[in-house]
């Protein structure tokens, strides 16, 4: 929590930016007409997609490790996780 100087202090501040460049502040707000999942961030789709890369990179390790039945595990992983895409 900021003290009332802290605070004063920090409302100088912005009030510097907003009057030096606008633009730069307004970089900082979304607009509020856009829904939620627009805003940025990641989403479901790109977090599967590079967990589905994770997991075929370790199935190749794994096969040239020589460990068969942990490649199979992390296909089978793989393949579930592309039928629950769809």
């Amino acid at each position: 929590m900021l003290s009332d100087r802290e605070r004063a202090t920090w409302d100088q501040i912005r009030y510097r930016f907003l009057i030096e460049d606008p633009g730069f502040v307004q970089k900082f707000n979304p607009p509020p007409d856009l829904p939620p999942h627009t805003r940025g961030g990641t989403t479901t789709a790109q977090v599967q997609r590079i967990l589905l890369c994770c997991a075929g990179v370790l199935g190749v390790l794994l096969l040239l490790a020589g460990a068969v039945g942990g490649a199979l595990m992390i296909a089978m992983l793989g393949m579930a996780m592309l039928i629950e895409r769809r």
